[in-house]
């Protein structure tokens, strides 16, 4: 709860601190803001896809670690949710540079389809050099890396898991420039609708491989994913 309110101050802080930059582009654009209902029904349906989106993505994300802590245990589970975690920080740089790109995506998809094309495939294929590399180090490095920082019991058991997982966060980093074409070209309902649909084929993959295979299940799944 703590870190939802946070979350919301943090949000309204960034609301304010775009507010004063548009300001201070655009001085009295306030003043001649008008209501327009022909746009309601296009953010409604916008809005409540991407409220799917944002329901459903988090509650996928930790479900894992949910069937990996009740049908093996806990202190297994450390395995897999200490790379998991480290490997996670890496999505901060991805956001970032998409943070980028987004408004870009789309004022030049409105303008100009076939130039905002060329732009994602040029994204797309950045982001893939980039985090394919970072992968395939990471990968490469897992079992030294893992003794330094931890131990080399920790990594005798978790190099195998964080080989996986750095090509499951290095796709899910790639997987962001065509997430963020298809919310800039305004159908996130595409994005919801994909989410909804791996939900339950996900579930009972992750029932079957962890009762199956146990530990290696879980990066596996997520690589398939």
């Amino acid at each position: 709860v703590s870190q939802s309110r946070y979350g919301v101050v943090g949000r309204i802080i960034a609301l304010a601190m775009a507010f004063n930059s548009v300001s201070k582009c655009f001085p009295h654009f306030w003043q001649k803001m008008t209501w327009d209902s022909t746009y309601l029904k296009g953010l409604f349906q916008f809005g409540s896809w991407t409220t799917v989106s944002n329901l459903v993505r988090p509650f996928m994300l930790y479900q894992d670690r949910l069937f990996l802590a009740n049908w093996l245990s806990p202190a297994i589970t450390v395995f897999y949710t200490t790379p998991y975690d480290m490997l996670t920080k890496q999505s901060l740089l991805a956001e970032s540079v998409l943070n980028v790109l987004f408004p870009a995506f789309g004022t030049t998809f409105v303008q100009n389809p076939q130039k905002a094309r060329g732009m994602y495939l040029k994204a797309l294929l950045m982001m893939a050099g980039g985090f394919g590399a970072l992968a395939v180090l990471v990968a490469l490095l897992a079992k030294p890396l893992l003794s330094v920082w931890l131990s080399p019991e920790f990594a005798e058991k978790s190099y195998v898991l964080t080989m996986i997982l750095a090509f499951v966060h290095g796709l899910a980093c790639v997987g962001l420039v065509p997430l963020s074409m298809v919310q800039a070209s305004g159908r996130s309902d595409i994005t919801a609708k994909v989410l909804l649909c791996q939900f339950p084929f996900y579930l009972a993959a992750l029932w079957y491989g962890v009762h199956q295979f146990g530990l290696i299940a879980a990066p596996s799944i997520l690589l398939l994913r």
